[in-house]
């Protein structure tokens, strides 16, 4: 059911807040998807998340963030256990 008004969480992954709004100087996920060899003779997909964060985030910070945000993803949930994934923080 489609209602009006803002959603009550971000739609997307890295799409809130829209580039509009956003006043980061440099932010950026980019994903790598690709296939390896899945151990039974054939392949299965998998996908790297590069995720480029404004400078002056800490780096354990800016991990805990990535692997947070990773968690509640539904793009990440609806994969999770069926792809590999691997998360590089730039």
């Amino acid at each position: 059911m489609l209602t009006k008004g803002p959603p009550a969480s971000p739609p997307r992954c890295g799409s809130w807040p829209p580039a509009s709004r956003s006043t980061s100087p440099t932010r950026a996920v980019t994903a790598e998807v690709g296939l390896s060899p899945n151990g039974k003779g054939g392949f299965q997909l998998d996908a790297t998340l590069r995720v480029e964060l404004p400078d002056g985030i800490a780096p354990e910070v800016a991990r805990e963030l990535v692997e947070a945000t990773h968690q509640v993803c539904p793009y990440s949930n609806a994969t999770r256990g069926d792809i590999p994934v691997e998360l590089v923080v730039e």
